[in-house]
């Protein structure tokens, strides 16, 4: 009989004290630990998500073990959170949200935009087409962050070296980010250039409809990464992509790379780069984005910077 009363009281405290959802935060990739593996708990968030929401509840002073967590079912992008007594955290949880609403408005910025400034020559060594320079300053592109990319150093000179010395090639792997511009810039050229004082245009780049080379800025509107652009830590450049190269010269500029860095050397094969290399590479190469931070984060590696929304499920 006393067991019997206990259970009573178990179930009388489970319908006083319910758990309640509380938030949903939708990431723009899905958030599922293990997904795609056969057996997997459809509802287990990814770790590394789970671990960063951890966190911030406890930064707004949430004891985590109060706060239960699960993929929705109807959306492997979306992490449902739910408490105990959401009454006696309402304001912690207003701050909680308050601090994800963030993060969704820092993420408004996406997509980039790029800003292109002329610097035509003086006019006694302007070329043919002088109209179409004014028309092109001033203009206003859209730029998605796309994936990585992996590029290395080995070529003519390095090859030539290894043979007579006899030794094991290596060559050194420099990380990229790719960048799509819509719509495309008219250019066939873009080369980052070496400034003289008091020089404008830290490219120089060339269009079908001019007869010559012109200076140029590409100007991001993110402070962030007009930064990494001003002090070098990120460089423009033209596209690797086979495609997008052939666009180029045609006149249609719809790709740049975003240098990074570098990711190390390895031994090169002119049979290719083994799976576990590239792997190995591939993933400095996504650890170095992730340190330059914003604007990357937005759209490379797991954090919570990859949110997209977040919706309180509270009742009003």
């Amino acid at each position: 009989m006393p067991k019997f009363y206990c259970l009573i009281s178990l179930l009388f405290m489970a319908a006083c004290n319910p758990v309640q959802d509380f938030s949903r935060l939708t990431f723009d990739i899905p958030v599922q630990a293990n997904r795609g593996y056969t057996g997997s708990d459809p509802e287990k968030v990814n770790l590394t998500y789970a671990m960063s929401i951890i966190n911030l509840l406890k930064e707004h002073d949430i004891d985590p073990k109060a706060v239960k967590m699960r993929v929705d079912r109807e959306n492997s992008h979306a992490v449902i959170l739910s408490i105990h007594e959401s009454g006696s955290h309402e304001e912690k949880l207003e701050s909680f949200e308050g601090a994800l609403k963030d993060i969704v408005h820092a993420r408004g910025i996406l997509p980039l935009k790029l800003t292109l400034n002329v610097y035509p020559p003086s006019p006694d060594k302007a070329g043919s087409g002088s109209k179409t320079l004014e028309v092109l300053h001033g203009r206003e592109v859209e730029v998605s962050l796309e994936g990585l990319g992996l590029s290395h150093t080995y070529g003519m000179a390095e090859t030539l070296q290894d043979a007579f010395s006899g030794t094991q090639p290596q060559a050194e792997a420099f990380c990229s980010v790719t960048a799509k511009l819509s719509p495309a810039l008219p250019f066939t050229y873009l080369q980052e250039r070496a400034r003289g004082a008091g020089e404008n245009g830290r490219f120089t780049a060339s269009t079908k409809s001019y007869s010559g080379e012109f200076h140029a800025d590409l100007v991001f509107n993110d402070e962030n990464m007009r930064k990494m652009v001003e002090n070098q830590d990120v460089l423009l450049a033209m596209p690797f992509d086979s495609s997008a190269k052939v666009s180029m010269f045609k006149g249609h500029l719809n790709q740049i790379a975003l240098h990074i860095g570098s990711v190390g050397t390895f031994d090169f094969s002119h049979a290719g780069v083994d799976s576990v290399t590239r792997s190995r590479l591939r993933n400095r190469c996504e650890d170095l984005a992730v340190k330059m931070g914003r604007p990357f984060t937005f759209v490379i590696g797991d954090s919570l910077d990859r949110l997209a929304s977040v919706s309180s499920l509270l009742p009003h």
